[in-house]
Formats: structure tokens, sequence, C-alpha cells
């Protein structure tokens, strides 16, 4: 799935079939900054959020599990040697304890229903992602 902000409320939503206990779990989900052709200074992300049977969101940010991934610029070289540019995306999987959802909030995560994305960055790139777990 390659996705890109089209508006400050770009949000995928991921319903689980019944509201379930992820006390203890992780969520890990694959990703990585999408290669365009150039690598910009700074480093993009998202938000991942639960939702509780109450309603009650909360979001962590990717960079609390290290940040999304960035493409390795081998442009130069690659054109140097090969004559074409064979930078390209690299996933990787980001770790969410769920412990870490429950900080200073009310969530319950015994009775979790939904995971949430939230492309929250204005600088609009495109984030692929490649599965989500919950392990």
């Amino acid at each position: 799935l390659v996705v890109q902000r089209s508006s400050d409320k770009n949000q995928f939503t991921s319903p689980l079939k019944r509201p379930t206990d992820l006390g203890g779990k992780e969520i890990w989900i694959r990703c990585a900054e999408v290669y365009t052709g150039s690598v910009p200074p700074d480093a993009t992300g998202f938000k991942i959020g639960l939702v509780d049977k109450d309603d009650t969101t909360v979001f962590i940010d990717s960079k609390s599990a290290g940040g999304v991934p960035r493409p390795f610029d081998r442009r130069s070289d690659d054109l140097a040697h090969f004559g074409k540019d064979l930078t390209k995306t690299m996933l990787k999987t980001l770790r969410f304890p769920i412990d870490c959802f429950k900080i200073g909030t009310k969530i319950k995560t015994d009775s979790i229903k939904a995971i949430v994305l939230h492309l929250d960055r204005a600088d609009n790139r495109a984030l692929a992602f490649d599965q989500w777990q919950i392990v």
C-alpha cells in the first residue's frame, strides 16, 4: 500500500472483528518513505492510533518507534557506475508496544476495536506500508 496525504484528516481505519484485549502486545507495521527521484533533507512520518470500545482514541508518532526509514541515496554513485539510479524504498518494521498508548491516557487496552493510521505530515510525502501485525 502506497499512500499520500490528501487532507488534514487523512486516516485509514482498520476495525477489528470484535473488541480485543491487546494488553502486553505490540503492533508491528512495516513501512518506508517512498523514493521519488530525490531524498528530501528532513524525515517524514505518521501517527498510529488505537480506538477502544468507548471511542477513546490515542495516537503515537512513528518517531517514538525509531522513525520511518528513509531511502539510502545512491543516485550519484549509481549514475556514475551503472548509468541509472538504483535507489529504492526499503521497508522496515516499526514496533509499538501497547503500554505506550496508555501513558497519560484513559484508553482501555483490554477492549480495542480499531487501529488507525493518520497521515499528519504537511510535507505530503508518499509512504509505503506492507503489513501490520498484532504480536
